[in-house]
């Protein structure tokens, strides 16, 4: 506890604290390629529960609801069957008024290890955060290393100048405030978002097309050193159930426009 407080009161934290040994996990049930394996970085233990600590005393309790109203990822009330009965709720009562539903299933690569910690930070800055807080999140992105454990044998550490540590206590939390400034440009279309993966609705009758929203996006990505994987970008079309208004509107010509996709 004195440790911790130590930490917590002077915002910093200790050296030792600062290394992350990195294993991978696997994404399916064989994998095939190093593409099907998740990283995860286990940090200290003493780390973990600082940087739960420092989430539920100090970061959770400043983010407004309204930063968190689209995200379906990293809260409490947050999970995949939410993220899915969200998406439903908005394609259909668009339905109801219009004759399709363009979605548009946008995928970042490798979101979490390009976030730039300048730009995190003027976002935390934005937050009502206690300086010893701001000042413990600034210590625990600065001078970070990582190892990597394969078959019992440590590779040599390397620095690590982006990402939010993923696996950590404290990365769940942080990417949330570092997507809460992506908005549509419309009022009438809707971002339902589940950690990195990024759903765009837009109806028939919107006054703010498709096209005009993803360029709003990919500008939002080029602003924050994002990059969009165009190939894994899908889109959907939502349709009436009425033979008569089968209207398929034309395709953005980077984006494939299939009839069903894995979300998650």
């Amino acid at each position: 506890m004195h440790i911790l407080n130590l930490s917590f009161d002077t915002g910093t934290v200790p050296n030792q604290w600062l290394n992350a040994i990195v294993t991978s996990v696997p994404k399916v049930a064989k994998p095939a390629s190093i593409a099907d394996y998740r990283h995860i970085s286990v940090t200290p233990l003493l780390s973990r529960l600082a940087e739960k600590l420092e989430v539920r005393r100090w970061l959770y309790p400043t983010i407004s609801s309204g930063m968190l109203d689209d995200q379906f990822g990293f809260r409490p009330t947050g999970s995949t069957t939410c993220v899915l009965i969200s998406l439903l709720h908005h394609v259909t009562i668009m339905l109801e008024r219009c004759y399709y539903v363009r979605c548009l299933m946008i995928d970042f690569s490798k979101t979490f290890d390009r976030v730039s910690h300048p730009i995190l930070l003027s976002k935390l800055n934005k937050l009502d955060l206690p300086d010893r807080a701001i000042n413990w999140i600034i210590s625990y992105l600065t001078g970070r290393t990582q190892v990597v454990k394969y078959n019992g044998s440590i590779s040599l550490p390397a620095s690590i100048k982006t990402s939010i540590v993923q696996g950590s206590g404290i990365g769940p939390m942080l990417y949330p405030i570092m997507e809460s400034d992506l908005h549509t440009l419309s009022a009438m279309n809707v971002l339902v978002k589940y950690a990195d993966d990024t759903n765009l609705l837009v109806p028939s009758d919107s006054d703010v097309d498709l096209p005009e929203e993803f360029n709003y996006v990919k500008h939002w990505a080029v602003e924050n050193k994002m990059v969009i994987n165009i190939a894994k970008t899908k889109e959907i079309v939502f349709k009436r159930p009425n033979p008569m208004l089968y209207i398929t509107p034309a395709h953005i010509t980077e984006v494939q426009q299939v009839s069903s996709a894995k979300l998650f």
